[in-house]
């Protein structure tokens, strides 16, 4: 029977059932024999003697020593509300997890009639799902390992099958990794324990990062979902978003075991991924800048000198050069959630830009690609566009199902870079080039959009 021990000073332990209602008449239906105390990877097995046994408690003497017994490999953790279904053969038997650790699980089972627990093949695996208030923390194949024979709820202790999962498609995840000083760290609340669970970070890219922990007191398993973590690169910056656990590597050394797991993101929100962009962005390149603040007459000027702003659009552009600048003013230094920009820049000079804008439900717009001098830059902020297409475009946060660019046609890179890709992939599902034409639409000063309309 499980019970809370009270404060103690001297020899004598009083302790409160768990359950505060007490079975009746336990002082004739129960025999003491010892009482046990889970010490992480130990359990202290103490003969003490009894003094009394009441519905609400039990009072002890205790000894002056007690027999240490370590429990296994790995240590084991205690759940709270997880709901547990296990499923074989289109039979699904619901449940609660009692404890957990990073190779096996307990599970409690309710056989509701006409089910029974013959109808479970214990040779053949399982099922299982764990869930926190309908969010799925865990689903995968597993191996029973034993059981008990109650009939109506019985324990199953049962092994994960998988070592790693494969989530999404294998690219997203060849981006580098970096080892960044000082070491950042993750901080979540366990889904499985809600205790603050806090651990190191070897590596960290955009889409995945790798936290190590020693192996007897790991937390985590393959295939884990994390709801809310923190990357804390420092206690005043830290990146929110939701992952899940997909492998594992122990290394042993003189010191202790540690096992390393590679965790992928999930979701994040778009703020959030340009938090994270420009962090490894300037660790990648110093010069590369995502979505920083920009003082607007550099930046105008910048696209002077680019030929971005040549003189027809420039002149159809002066009469309302104050509402540009103010749109420019929301757009790179409010920096909506709506808007990207990459900028390559020396020493306070603009050498390449490019920009991002959603443009429709879930389509991105990639625009006002430019360079200054030789084609370096120019590349550089397409490297940086590119990896963060390629690392986020999986995330629904960013809504980024579609891509579409414009440049005129005489311009001979854009024409080389993007119409290049379409022709080398040859697909008009996948990307194709069609001509367009605009126009200049003069709007008189008095005249209103619901005029227009």
């Amino acid at each position: 029977m499980r019970a809370y021990p009270q404060p103690c000073v001297g020899n004598t332990l009083h302790c409160l059932w768990a359950k505060k209602t007490g079975p009746a008449n336990i002082q004739t239906s129960y025999r003491f024999q010892n009482f046990l105390i889970d010490r992480d990877l130990r359990v202290l097995v103490v003969q003490a003697e009894m003094l009394k046994i009441t519905a609400e408690g039990i009072s002890f003497t205790l000894p002056e020593h007690c027999e240490a017994i370590r429990l296994g490999k790995v240590r084991r953790y205690a759940c709270q509300e997880i709901s547990v279904e296990l499923i074989q053969n289109g039979m699904v038997f619901p449940g609660v997890l009692q404890d957990f650790s990073t190779m096996w699980f307990r599970v409690l089972l309710t056989a509701e009639p006409p089910q029974t627990f013959q109808w479970i093949n214990s040779d053949s695996p399982v099922y299982v799902i764990f869930t926190h208030k309908s969010e799925v923390i865990y689903s995968g194949e597993c191996t029973i390992i034993r059981q008990t024979q109650e009939k109506r709820e019985r324990t199953f202790v049962l092994e994960y099958t998988r070592s790693q999962i494969q989530r999404s498609k294998p690219d997203r995840f060849k981006n580098a990794g970096y080892v960044l000083t000082p070491q950042p760290s993750i901080v979540f609340n366990h889904p499985l324990t809600g205790k603050m669970t806090s651990m190191e970070l070897e590596e960290l890219s955009s889409s995945w990062f790798a936290a190590v922990e020693y192996h007897d007191n790991s937390t985590l398993f393959p295939g884990l979902v994390i709801p809310e973590l923190n990357l804390e690169i420092t206690p005043d910056f830290s990146v929110k978003c939701k992952t899940q656990v997909i492998s594992e590597a122990i290394y042993e050394s003189d010191e202790k075991k540690t096992v390393n797991w590679r965790t992928v993101v999930l979701d994040m929100d778009v703020r959030e991924q340009v938090k994270l962009s420009s962090l490894l962005e300037r660790v990648a390149d110093r010069k590369s800048y995502v979505c920083g603040k920009v003082d607007l007459d550099t930046l105008l000027s910048f696209f002077f000198s680019a030929g971005s702003v040549y003189p027809d659009k420039y002149v159809s552009m002066q009469p309302h050069k104050e509402r540009f600048k103010e749109t420019y003013e929301k757009l790179y230094i409010e920096s909506p959630a709506i808007a990207r920009h990459f900028i390559h820049q020396d020493k306070g000079i603009i050498q390449g830009h490019v920009s991002m804008l959603r443009f429709y439900e879930n389509t991105w717009m990639i625009h006002h690609h430019a360079a200054v001098g030789s084609n370096t830059a120019g590349i550089a902020v397409l490297k940086q566009i590119g990896r963060y297409i390629n690392d986020y475009r999986c995330l629904y946060s960013s809504h980024m199902d579609f891509l579409i660019c414009y440049f005129r046609p005489d311009n001979r890179f854009p024409k080389r870079a993007f119409g290049g890709f379409t022709r080398a992939l040859d697909d008009l599902k996948g990307c194709s080039m069609d001509p367009f034409a605009y126009l200049n639409f003069h709007f008189k000063s008095h005249v209103s959009p619901q005029d227009v309309n």
